[in-house]
Parts: C-alpha cells; structure tokens; sequence
C-alpha cells in the first residue's frame, strides 16, 4: 500500500513540476540580450500627453486637438473638424 502511495506522490510531484519547468526555461530564455534595435529619437520631450479616445474618432476641442501629435507626412490625412 505504501508503494502505490509513494508511486502516485511522484507522479503527482512530476505532473506539477512539469509547468514549473516550462515556466522556468521561458524564464531563463528571456534574459538573454534584446535583438530589436530602436532608432533614436529626433526629439526628445520630458512628457507625453495622453488622451483617452474610446470610440470618439478624432478629439473634438481645440485644447486636445493642439497636444496631439501630427505626423510630419504629406500623405497622413487630415482630421475634419
């Protein structure tokens, strides 16, 4: 009886340690060195203005539509107002 008692605890211990492994190799791959290279920025700002927009389309006062960032190209369109 003991046997199968000790059989079924190690099972059991392997069926858990099985995602404490998988967690822990995801881990350890993550700490290697980033490959993605950022480009630096051209300018650099000391805070960003953020404006929650749920299903608003494009800010309707003058205020917010002044913080907002435009895009320096010519083929951006261009918020109606």
């Amino acid at each position: 009886m003991t046997t199968l008692l000790n059989i079924a605890d190690w099972i059991f211990i392997f069926v858990l340690g099985l995602p404490v492994l998988y967690l822990f190799v995801f881990a350890l791959f993550s700490t290697r060195k980033s490959m993605d290279d950022y480009p630096q920025a051209k300018r650099r700002r000391k805070f960003v203005t953020l404006i929650p927009a749920y299903k608003s389309g494009w800010p309707n006062c003058a205020r917010c539509r002044s913080a907002c960032w435009r895009s320096p190209s010519k083929t951006a369109p261009r918020p109606r107002r």
